[in-house]
């Protein structure tokens, strides 16, 4: 039941991440933000299905799982990369494109400060940082007698990333500060949609981090991000109310269009319980959310 659960959940927010970040760029073209999206949701989905493919081949021994427990560990840091991306790099440009100190990289220089050591720490890691391998030695890892290597840079990773978060808020205190009507809007709903996974964040580098579990607090932003790069009238409580009906829609078509899928592709090729399915599903999902 975790299982299934881990895999639906997380391959619905990457598609509802790559579809609205697909979705700003057709109506934005070249949007720093968008592409800045797309770039996060390409990263944390290749490192799923690495790490999902890992998973599965880390306990044979045939020539086809060879490399399987590298291919899981190199997973893990890029679903890490992956999430840094969206949950730290997001911000730090949002929603112009740029940070708020625009010719300066320190910004830029501790997001991927931040980014490099998670990778590396994910690397180094005497055990997996996945709770699915946590029992199992890692082939790239440190020895036990120098696991405080690792550790260290694991904490570095996280106090790496804070100072991050902290530049990333203060960045977008000094938008708000310069913006109108309409860009206190836009950092509202910003603002309200990040808020439980910055909070979150520090597990992120931790043996008990929880893939499913950022997926579902992750939920709501894309939507948020939809709303706040697209509206244009965001005080007309007539059209909030109409686009917040049209979005439930397309959300439940989307949910009916990833069940169906998953039952249909599993019947017809004897797989229903296959763990291949719902990265199918997601990208079907993906497929048909701009035309909806």
């Amino acid at each position: 039941m975790y299982s299934l659960l881990r895999q639906h959940a997380v391959a619905l927010v990457i598609a509802a991440y790559a579809a609205t970040a697909l979705v700003i760029l057709l109506a934005r073209p070249g949007n720093r933000v968008a592409r800045l999206m797309m770039l996060g949701t390409v990263v944390w989905a290749a490192g799923e299905a690495l790490l999902g493919w890992g998973v599965q081949g880390w306990a044979r021994t045939d020539p086809v799982a060879a490399g399987a427990a590298q291919a899981a560990v190199a997973g893990t840091a890029l679903r890490g990369a992956g999430w840094l991306v969206l949950i730290l790099g997001v911000p730090l440009i949002f929603p112009d494109g740029d940070t708020a100190w625009p010719g300066r990289r320190a910004p830029r220089v501790l997001l991927i400060l931040s980014i490099t050591a998670l990778m590396l720490g994910c690397v180094l890691a005497p055990y997996p940082l996945e709770t699915r391998l946590a029992h199992l030695l890692s082939p790239t890892g440190v020895p036990g007698s120098a696991r405080v290597v690792a550790d260290l840079v694991a904490v570095t990773a996280v106090g790496l990333a804070f100072v991050t978060l902290v530049v990333a808020v203060i960045g977008l205190r000094v938008k708000w500060r310069r913006a109108d009507a309409v860009g206190h809007q836009q950092l509202l709903w910003f603002a309200l949609a990040f808020a439980i996974p910055l909070v979150c964040l520090p597990l992120a580098a931790t043996p008990w981090s929880s893939p499913w579990l950022f997926a579902a607090v992750c939920a709501p932003i894309p939507i948020a991000l939809a709303v706040a790069m697209l509206q244009r009238r965001l005080y007309d409580i007539d059209l909030v109310v109409s686009r917040s009906l049209t979005y439930l829609l397309v959300f439940a078509a989307a949910v009916a269009i990833y069940a169906g899928t998953i039952a249909a592709v599993g019947v017809a090729f004897r797989r229903e319980g296959a763990q291949w399915l719902p990265w199918v599903g997601a990208a079907v999902v993906a497929l048909v959310f701009t035309p909806l």
